[in-house]
């Protein structure tokens, strides 16, 4: 049995299933605007401003917590009625890693210097420990519900559902129709706040369904889409489960398309890699397995799907203005070039220089007189259209600039005795002035800068710009991963451990000084920050673990072999793609059922 001695059909089996069915289909979905304190650690930090909009996730963590709260008391109050004598087997190796993953990530929050942030996750994320535990909650009642045929069919409900809810959502925004631009839906969204905001900051360019960017409908779509291909090609040919499988197999390969996500892209790929795999060594390892029709079925259904692929392909290339060549071209940028207004940041003496598309901004600072000495672009001097006195709060002297050619914008230089804040292009730069005469960088928390040579890095070297900036994230994040061999940063904390003070790298490689690095774009390494390097070993653990009975299930088991490959590879999808995308709430319930139904669906 896939986790318990015994499950009876009682009141308990059914709230754990369908507490399953909607983690999985109902939290994506969920999306409502909500103004959410920032803790006082993380203003002090990080924000400037005390409370945060958010959209996509505050919702979905309360939800999916509260979901997996009821689950447990539920089973406790089962277990301590007696009302059935089911047990969980703790001796399983998952079970065991999971509970080594547990432990350290309590530990982590527990003596975390960021402890409301490690409990509660941070601003626009919110995963700390509560959420975690929750994704636990789930991946272990998915195996504890799904010890027959029944209830296995029950949470394919729900993968179904997901799929037809936040697949169809994602696709009508492929097609042009994004439902955050429906007025009616808008009002939902905002609730209260309806009449209060003008409109939905929610401004992208590909798909995302409602699973907060792109990338997060990538990595969904990197997951389902496989899974449902897997029940298409290996489903038998009277089983309906094969022919329904065919509508959502399309319906999430335009998601994945729509989404420009090469992370989800990468991972279909290595999905399909092992669906390929599985398929040929159970044809050799089964000698009696009959090959031709489900060869000539799976031709048959390949041949359609490649025709509306070719389609995809074609309309997304060359009808919707070649949007494919430029993000492969941003993700192998080996030259440096991106389309921020800002390029580099470098300081010599009293005088900092900030290289833009349009060209060079020079500013100097006579300290002694208190006052802009010079400012101008490519040499050209520019005079200021007023110059004020400032007494409020500390004084100084606002220098105000009418629209700047090269900057294509109006700005201002505020200098008090401390800091020059100059604000041009819709961002801030901050400087302070030295006693020796010279500039020195601030970050938007007055923070004095490090220079790029005393920031550790590791790897990357040349490829900073790899994949959208991710190389230069990636090499900053590795040193401070390896800092936390047991006992990690705390769940959700890496933006307190990143070198947010690294502002030149900032302006150089990701466009703005303010920029707040809250994640490191790898669901490996947000791992290894956050709750230790050890909580990683054992999480990687449990997928390896996986991998390896599901494919010896698969070959040695012929019940459920599709539903089997579609888990396999479907978990290897995410797992592939998360390496380029982190964690979050609005996708990462989905796979936890997906990995526990997997281990349950290959005992069955």
């Amino acid at each position: 049995m896939s986790g318990l001695k015994k499950n009876d059909d009682n009141l308990t089996s059914y709230v754990i299933g369908i507490i399953l069915i909607l983690s999985v289909s109902i939290v994506p979905l969920i999306c409502r605007l909500n103004s959410v304190p920032v803790s006082d650690v993380e203003h002090s930090l990080l924000r400037s401003s005390t409370a945060i909009y958010d959209i996509f996730s505050y919702s979905k963590s309360i939800c999916l917590c509260v979901l997996a709260a009821v689950l447990v008391i539920f089973f406790a109050l089962d277990i301590l009625t007696q009302t059935s004598p089911a047990k969980p087997n703790l001796k399983k190796p998952q079970f065991i890693l999971i509970g080594v993953y547990v432990a350290l990530a309590v530990i982590s929050a527990v003596f975390s210097k960021y402890k409301p942030v490690s409990f509660n996750g941070i601003s626009e994320r919110y995963e700390g420990l509560w959420v975690l535990l929750s994704y636990v909650v789930l991946f272990l009642f998915s195996q504890i519900f799904i010890n027959k045929k029944r209830n296995l069919y029950f949470i394919l409900i729900g993968f179904f559902l997901s799929a037809l809810l936040i697949g169809g959502i994602g696709m009508m925004q492929f097609f042009g129709k994004d439902i955050f631009k429906n007025a009616f839906a808008i009002k939902i969204i905002v609730g209260k706040y309806y009449g209060k905001i003008k409109g939905l900051n929610v401004k992208f360019d590909s798909a995302y369904s409602t699973l907060y960017n792109p990338n997060c409908l990538g990595l969904y779509s990197a997951m389902l889409s496989p899974f449902f291909l897997a029940i298409t090609f290996f489903a038998p040919l009277k089983s309906l489960l094969k022919y329904i499988s065919i509508p959502f197999s399309v319906i999430m390969l335009i998601n994945l398309i729509g989404s420009d996500s090469l992370g989800g892209l990468l991972g279909f790929a290595v999905a399909m890699f092992v669906m390929a795999a599985v398929f040929v060594s159970d044809v050799f390892f089964n000698k009696k397995y009959k090959v031709k029709p489900v060869l000539y079925c799976s031709i048959f259904i390949g041949v359609i799907l490649a025709v509306l692929v070719g389609f995809l392909f074609v309309y997304t290339n060359f009808i919707s203005n070649n949007k494919l060549v430029p993000i492969l071209n941003s993700a192998f940028n080996l030259s440096g070039k991106t389309e921020y207004f800002y390029k580099d940041l470098s300081i010599k003496d009293n005088k900092a220089f900030i290289t833009t598309q349009d060209g060079t901004i020079t500013l100097s600072y006579n300290n002694e007189e208190k006052n802009v000495e010079l400012f101008d672009i490519d040499g050209k001097k520019i005079e200021p259209s007023n110059i004020q006195d400032v007494t409020e709060n500390e004084a100084g002297k606002l220098y105000n600039f009418d629209y700047v050619k090269g900057i294509n914008a109006n700005c201002q230089i505020n200098c008090t005795d401390d800091v020059i804040t100059l604000s041009a292009g819709g961002k801030s730069f901050l400087f302070s002035p030295l006693e020796d005469g010279n500039l020195a960088v601030l970050s938007k928390k007055y923070q004095m800068a490090k220079s790029e040579a005393d920031i550790k890095s590791i790897g990357f070297k040349n490829l900073q710009y790899f994949a959208s900036g991710r190389g230069y994230i990636w090499s900053r994040s590795i040193p401070v991963a390896l800092k936390f061999l047991i006992i990690g940063s705390g769940p959700d904390t890496f933006a307190f451990e990143f070198p947010q003070n690294d502002i030149f790298g900032k302006v150089r490689i990701l466009g703005s000084p303010e920029i707040i690095v809250d994640k490191p774009h790898s669901f490996y390494l947000q791992s290894a920050v956050n709750t230790g390097d050890i909580s990683l070993v054992a999480l990687l653990a449990i997928f390896l673990y996986y991998i390896y009975t599901s494919f010896k299930s698969i070959l040695k088991k012929n019940g459920f072999k599709a539903v089997k490959i579609a888990a396999l590879t479907g978990v290897c999808g995410y797992l592939c793609a998360a390496i380029a995308t982190d964690s979050v709430v609005s996708v990462a319930p989905v796979f936890w059922v997906l990995l526990g139904m997997g281990f349950a669906v290959d005992e069955l």
